[in-house]
């Protein structure tokens, strides 16, 4: 099934921005508030002032399994409902839209 970008990868505002994603205020705001919340931390860049990657902390990355489990549950029950060929298809289609990563259901 779809999801996120897993792991620790950072996720600079920079390439957020340019992806069409949001504005740099919108961006800020949303990350001011996932770090109050102790889901992400911001690091400098080793080599580029300029960009401040974000990682899921240990609570983040918690957050991040529980809620991949609900999805793939709620993905269950209803592609569950379709033959296996069309669940399948459709969850390629969803993977060339973009932006997703594919993931299987157990």
């Amino acid at each position: 099934m779809p999801s996120c970008p897993r792991g620790n990868s950072a996720a600079g505002r920079r390439h957020d921005e340019q992806a069409g994603q949001g504005d740099a205020a919108t961006i800020t705001g949303l990350l001011d508030r996932l770090t109050s919340a102790g889901l992400v931390e911001r690091r400098p860049h080793p080599t580029d002032r300029r960009i401040n990657p974000v990682y899921l902390t240990s609570t983040g990355r918690a957050l991040q399994r529980d809620l991949d489990r609900e999805i793939d549950a709620l993905a269950a029950g209803v592609l569950g409902r379709f033959p296996r060929a069309d669940a399948d298809r459709f969850r390629a289609i969803l993977v060339q839209m973009g932006g997703v990563e594919e993931r299987r259901m157990s």
